[in-house]
């Protein structure tokens, strides 16, 4: 090979490497900058805050005959609220933490915070702290503990003999154990049980209540746009009444069932604000154990309550979601004297909007 066509044959050869090295190095830069780039760390902490208002039409759960009264103002000493209906504002504020404990798994604990501020009736107005934690022990099964506290909730004006109407309010107590499995890629189950008492001013103190109960929930994912679940509870309650052989003492103990169905739609008509629907009915029955036959308003009592809700959820801007819902609820009562029942049924509905941001 002369030196001419050496350096022609050099000449190319550098050429095409300058040309090959020139249009993979910004590639290899790349992959380079990408293997030299550290995994984003796991979030831990969330925070979730709520604010809803709600319009109800029945805040304390009056039968027709008592708001009659109401509205007559009849029987004055009997109410303590402004008005029969109220718009309600409820803050809601929670925080979670997320790490790994026992045997490397998943673990959460969280606080969580709500208020109830009744815009005309203040004496309604309270609000329930609470504490709970999850830990997953084996893969889509996990336990859960949860606490809350209602340190004064008011109930209604109550007749005490010799003393006419006082106010009966409590504080709540509740504690819950939670064992949950996931069965299959689209099938979970879980069970609890759940504890709660309620401790009532000394005037009504017949009234303080112990509640142990169990609940079975299921919910099946049965489409990648359709989710729907059922929850079936039983409560048994102890007053304090019970205990005290005075016939004309109040004895509120009572068995109580319930059952609740639900489906929600995840919609694909707008991408962007992600719509889903939802529905659920709920059916209750509660049976009064009182033998205290002097007692014509819980004597072989039996109540069933049935409540209807519907609403929508909408992805509106910067993760921040908008829930919309209506409610009706209705109430039933089986006495052995007919005409008291009238005094007990009752029927409302409500109306909320709320706004949701996860952070």
């Amino acid at each position: 090979m002369t030196t001419r066509k050496y350096h022609c044959a050099m000449g190319v050869l550098v050429m095409f490497l300058t040309i090959l090295l020139l249009s993979s190095s910004p590639a290899d830069a790349q992959n380079r900058k990408k293997k030299q780039k550290k995994p984003k760390a796991p979030q831990t902490l969330f925070f979730d805050v709520d604010l809803s208002l709600t319009y109800d039409d029945n805040v304390i759960r009056y039968s027709d005959a008592d708001l009659d009264l109401f509205d007559q103002n009849a029987s004055p000493g009997k109410f303590d609220i402004e008005s029969r209906n109220d718009w309600v504002i409820k803050p809601r504020m929670e925080g979670r933490l997320r790490g790994r404990f026992i045997g490397g798994h998943t673990a959460w604990i969280g606080v969580d915070y709500r208020y109830y501020y009744y815009a005309r009736n203040n004496v309604r107005r309270y609000h329930r702290m609470s504490v709970f934690a999850r830990h997953y022990f084996f893969r889509g099964g996990y336990l859960e503990s949860e606490y809350y506290f209602i340190p004064d909730y008011y109930y209604r004006n109550q007749y005490v003999q010799n003393l006419g109407y006082v106010k009966a309010s409590f504080t709540k107590h509740f504690l819950k154990f939670e064992i949950g499995q996931d069965i299959t890629s689209s099938l979970k189950a879980d069970i609890s049980y759940r504890y709660q008492s309620k401790a009532y001013n000394p005037e009504v103190s017949e009234r303080d209540l112990t509640e142990n109960g169990v609940r079975i929930d299921a919910i099946w994912r049965a489409a990648k746009s359709v989710k729907f679940w059922a929850y079936y509870g039983f409560v048994r309650a102890n007053a304090a009444g019970a205990d005290l052989p005075a016939p004309d003492v109040r004895d509120v103990s009572y068995d109580a069932w319930d059952i609740t169905l639900g489906a929600r739609y995840y919609s694909s008509l707008h991408r962007k604000l992600k719509p889903e629907f939802f529905s659920t009915v709920q059916f209750e029955e509660i049976k009064f154990r009182t033998v205290k036959y002097l007692d014509e308003y819980r004597f072989d009592r039996d109540d069933h309550n049935l409540e209807l809700a519907a609403g929508t959820v909408l992805t509106i801007w910067y993760g921040v979601r908008l829930d919309v819902s209506y409610s009706y609820y209705q109430k039933w009562t089986d006495l052995p004297v007919r005409a008291n029942e009238n005094l007990l049924e009752y029927t409302g509905s409500s109306v909320s909007i709320g706004l949701q941001r996860d952070f």
